[in-house]
């Protein structure tokens, strides 16, 4: 287990309405938002998008130890 911050992508998505909310909101299909929750990763050029559009504070959703 890690001490590293890790951003938790699930909670993230969740909390914008799920994988198809997040899907359209960043123009990605459906199946590439599963696969960000599946690694918990996002791209930093996606993530700046959902913050662009919706000024979500995503630092909410770093946590401390491993996510997966």
């Amino acid at each position: 287990m890690s001490d590293q911050p890790t951003l938790n992508v699930r909670k993230l998505i969740d909390s914008l309405g799920g994988a198809r909310a997040v899907a359209s909101l960043t123009g990605r299909t459906r199946a590439g938002v599963y696969y960000w929750i599946k690694k918990n990763r996002i791209g930093s050029d996606d993530l700046t998008v959902i913050w662009s559009k919706t000024r979500i504070d995503w630092t909410k959703f770093v946590e401390r130890g491993a996510a997966a």
